[in-house]
């Protein structure tokens, strides 16, 4: 999974189903502006590489996305996910509150820690579950 700069963004190409920018606190509006610019589907975040949010309300700004993934980050709300209709690759690591995967109707594959909040996996469209 290489993640390297393509002029002043964090991307990737090969995580997992698509090509991802990287949020970055610092500069998350700019960082929106070029994943909806340049039809991004992908988004991915960590505090290796600058992302140090509290939440993912963000994404509800990027409905179109595909694929999450954030890792080493503690979030209180994970809420933006909801906004994600076409979701169908989830990553989101460490500490968070429980996700309702009943709501993300082409969700295929998750990749996450598990958590005891969790529900919604009976009658998903999750096919692959990695933790």
């Amino acid at each position: 999974m290489p993640i390297q700069r393509e002029g002043e963004f964090l991307v990737t190409r090969d995580l997992g189903i698509t090509a991802s920018i990287g949020m970055e606190t610092e500069k998350l509006r700019e960082c929106i502006a070029v994943a909806k610019s340049e039809r991004f589907e992908g988004v991915f975040g960590s505090p290796f590489f600058g992302f140090r949010q509290s939440n993912l309300d963000f994404l509800a700004e990027h409905p179109h996305l595909r694929q999450v993934w954030f890792w080493d980050c503690t979030f209180d709300s994970i809420e933006g996910l909801y906004a994600l209709a076409r979701l169908n690759y989830c990553g989101v690591m460490q500490k968070r509150p429980g996700i309702d995967f009943s709501r993300f109707a082409r969700l295929e594959t998750v990749v996450t820690l598990w958590n005891p909040k969790d529900t919604g996996f009976a009658g998903s469209s999750i096919r692959q579950f990695y933790f």
